[in-house]
């Protein structure tokens, strides 16, 4: 868990079994976490690994096995690219489960793909006009996957639904018609 202690945010696990709170201590994170103020993204992926991020753009890699971090720049990079000032907010992150991809989605972000064998970022990029691309303005909110194996990304103009395999989006707006509903079959 995160949390607020002596005016300085710090890391803490619950031992159940001893009902104790320990505090991670690394001198590298302790340096990030005075820098990431607000959080945006907390989470833990599969493998043992704290993604952090803030409302400034940066966002890091916490292994809490061998107890090193992770600094990614990429989106400051894209930031001095363009003309304009842009904010780079990571909302949300989902691991594919399966050992390949950690996606990320935010503001002005678009969705993220982390190959995990490679530790590199692709950018999806919107496409508004394809009826398989990604449909989204400025904002990605955030990520399902469902027992498919379909990611559901929810976005400032809707729901998109991405499949992974055939590596397509299929856009759901307001005007997208409801998946037929099957019948309940009462004679079982």
């Amino acid at each position: 868990m995160l949390i607020l202690r002596k005016g300085n945010l710090e890391i803490a696990s619950f031992d159940y079994v001893n009902k104790k709170i320990s505090y991670i201590t690394n001198n590298t994170l302790e340096k990030v976490l005075s820098v990431y103020k607000p959080v945006s993204l907390f989470k833990l992926d599969e493998n043992s690994n704290l993604w952090i991020s803030d409302y400034a753009g940066n966002l890091c890699k916490y292994n809490t096995i061998n107890n090193t971090v992770t600094d990614y720049s990429f989106l400051h990079a894209q930031e001095k690219s363009k003309k304009a000032y842009a904010n780079y907010v990571i909302h949300d992150m989902l691991d594919e489960g399966k050992g390949t991809t950690i996606w990320f989605c935010g503001e002005n972000t678009g969705m993220l793909a982390y190959n995990i064998s490679t530790g590199l970022f692709t950018t999806i990029k919107f496409d508004n006009g394809s009826e398989y691309g990604l449909h989204y303005d400025q904002t990605i909110y955030s990520l399902f996957k469902d027992h498919e194996g379909n990611i559901w990304v929810d976005t400032d103009l809707g729901m998109n639904i991405f499949n992974p395999g055939l590596q397509k989006f299929k856009y759901i707006d307001q005007n997208t018609p409801l998946l037929q509903q099957s019948k309940p079959n009462v004679t079982d």
